[in-house]
């Protein structure tokens, strides 16, 4: 029987992330390294553990979204929150007795919400929501990772003690808890990047964390899953003897040169830090922007990161605009996550109009214009203009770049792998690539089934091969909301 019970915090001591793993999204629990494929209703389950405070809140919205028995749904859902948060190696349960959702939240109410978020956030004072429209408004926050923002906006104005008293718990708790995970991840991090400044690494911070450090009023306000760092390919040996030297173990992740340019390496600090370190030796998955910029240009430019040590390095401002814009395209779908678009919006905020040229001029040899354009444009909408009006005319031929396909809506993943098979440049590249889509290294087929005997391997080949071909031809569903 299950020992989470519906009144216990979402909260949980051990952090579990949804990550796209062979282009599937699948649940990796950063304690233990396992990683767990889930199904739609249980990955629609542990996205709502994320955005409430308490699961019988989950189940509630669960009961609005689903056609099945509450007492069914409660079953799925603890047994599902107990299997992913356990530190035995067990596999995660799919919700056999869940029929398809009948309503699932709407795009406009979606929209509504963001736009209310937007507003609260903005320079100009907004009205404070109604009681009735706070539980949503926070969810949504914390779905798209701004309510630390938001918690430290209400508080700087004077306004989050005029909140409902629960609201202003939760928010108050988010800040303190998020405070101490930075102060933790800091000094973890630190540590690992003097260990490989001292063998002669010297990674490149990617993503949120350095932007934290560089953009935001304060570090811990700007979250982060995963601590992200771009290396070398020939510093990967280096690094994988680094990091287990370190007492870092490594997750279970599918291998190959073409199939994935990364790996990642997690730690346990018990009751106090869950952390993932994903190295990068390609700045994305997909082919036609995995070479937009190589290690060699970034390093040429990159800033320092003083509050993490003398060896912290970073994108240059106009570096890391353009890998933003880029990564919330090849990665997200074009999603409208908050996050990213005020990342966006922090950095279009700190180029000079020379920056600005170069941006542009950056974007257009690497045929990223209709990208940028699109991301810019976004963020201008969700958080202000943002974008000088002749950078726009720059951006506004882009439409017949390759990389413009990934802004017409979701790929399926045969359409996704066709663009990345057609963009390798030899034929020894593309029979490599579906040498290692077709046949991964045989222990990540036995940790992914949980089997140990090598025996049922052709199997589980066999079946791994019909099961991936139904995924690569299902239609594609948006993250958009």
């Amino acid at each position: 029987m299950p020992t989470i019970s519906l009144d216990d915090p979402t909260a949980i001591g051990v952090s579990v992330v949804l990550r796209e793993l062979d282009g599937e999204l699948a649940a990796v629990n950063l304690e233990t390294g396992r990683c767990f494929e889930l199904d739609d209703i249980s990955r629609r389950m542990w996205a709502l553990v994320g955005e409430h405070a308490t699961f019988r809140a989950v189940l509630d919205r669960l009961c609005a979204e689903y056609d099945a028995p509450r007492a069914t749904l409660q079953t799925d859902l603890l047994h599902l929150v107990e299997r992913l948060t356990s530190a035995k190696a067990e596999a995660a349960p799919r919700s056999r007795h869940v029929r398809d959702p009948v309503t699932m939240p709407a795009g406009p109410s979606v929209g509504r919400l963001r736009a209310r978020l937007c507003e609260l956030l903005g320079a100009r004072r907004a009205d404070l929501p109604t009681a009735a429209e706070w539980n949503e408004l926070v969810a949504c926050a914390r779905h798209d990772r701004v309510h630390l923002l938001l918690a430290a906006h209400l508080d700087a104005t004077g306004r989050l003690r005029r909140c409902p008293p629960l609201i202003q718990h939760v928010l108050e708790s988010a800040l303190l808890d998020a405070a101490r995970r930075e102060a933790l991840q800091r000094h973890d991090l630190g540590r690992v990047i003097e260990a490989l400044a001292a063998i002669g690494v010297v990674p490149v911070l990617l993503k949120g964390v350095p932007l934290s450090y560089t953009c935001y009023p304060q570090p811990h306000l700007r979250p982060s899953v995963d601590v992200d760092l771009l290396i070398r390919r020939a510093d990967v040996g280096a690094v994988h003897h680094t990091m287990a030297r370190l007492g870092y173990a490594r997750a279970h992740l599918i291998g190959g040169e073409r199939v994935m340019h990364q790996f990642q390496y997690v730690t346990r600090e018990p009751a106090t830090l869950a952390l993932a370190y994903d190295f990068h030796w390609r700045i994305a998955n997909p082919e036609v922007f995995a070479d937009v910029l190589s290690y060699e240009e970034i390093a040429r430019e990159t800033v320092s990161v003083p509050a993490l040590g003398s060896h912290a390095r970073t994108l240059s401002d106009v570096h890391a605009l353009l890998f933003a814009c880029v990564h919330r395209v090849a990665h997200h779908d074009d999603a409208d996550d908050l996050i990213w678009l005020y990342d966006i919006h922090l950095l279009a905020q700190r180029l000079t109009d020379d920056r600005w040229r170069d941006l542009a001029r950056v974007a257009g040899d690497r045929r990223m214009r209709a990208v940028c354009e699109r991301s810019l444009a976004r963020a201008s909408e969700a958080f202000g203009a943002c974008m000088p009006p002749h950078i726009r005319e720059a951006f506004a031929d882009g439409g017949d770049e390759p990389s413009a396909v990934f802004l017409d809506g979701p790929l399926r993943q045969i359409d996704l792998q066709r663009s990345n098979f057609r963009h390798l440049r030899t034929w020894n590249a593309r029979w490599q690539f579906v040498r290692q889509h077709a046949f991964p290294a045989p222990r990540y087929v036995l940790d992914a089934y949980e089997v140990s005997n090598r025996v049922w391997l052709p199997a589980l080949y066999v079946h791994r091969l019909l099961r991936g071909a139904v995924r690569w031809l299902r239609p594609a569903r948006s993250r958009r909301v």
